[in-house]
């Protein structure tokens, strides 16, 4: 994927309406979605940009009220 797209990808999560509203998730599926259908991504970029999207909503939700493991490390490794 170009770095263009990578970028207009990133501008169209960070910068899109997010409505307020109970299921919270579902309305970041769904601006993922829009947002890589409006570049044409296709494949394993879609797959691994949502894989990347939904650890990041866990381990937030999980700095907030922490009752699971975290995906992502406590501590850069040396």
């Amino acid at each position: 994927m170009s770095v263009h797209r990578t970028a207009i990808v990133g501008l169209a999560l960070i910068l899109g309406p997010i409505p307020a509203g109970a299921d919270v998730v579902t309305d970041w599926n769904q601006t993922a979605i829009d947002a890589m259908k409006a570049v044409n991504v296709s494949g394993n970029p879609w797959t691994r940009t949502l894989v990347i999207m939904h650890v990041s909503m866990s381990d937030t939700v999980n700095a907030v009220e922490p009752r699971f493991g975290r995906f992502t490390p406590d501590k850069r490794f040396a």
